[in-house]
């Protein structure tokens, strides 16, 4: 019965995502999908690295 919920949320979350993204522009959801990517790596203890462009290391 967990899963049977646990995928009933995830269908929710997609149903929702792609109704907020569907009427962006292609370039703003990139960047908005770049933007949220980021935010998830930070919060995963990656850190930026400022020599290479989207580069990330495990911060120590």
């Amino acid at each position: 019965m967990k899963v049977a919920k646990a995928l009933t949320e995830v269908w929710d979350w997609k149903d929702r995502v792609y109704n907020e993204d569907k009427d962006i522009p292609l370039r703003e959801s990139f960047c908005r999908a770049k933007r949220e990517t980021n935010k998830l790596l930070r919060g995963m203890g990656y850190k930026k690295n400022y020599l290479r462009k989207d580069v990330y290391q495990i911060s120590s």
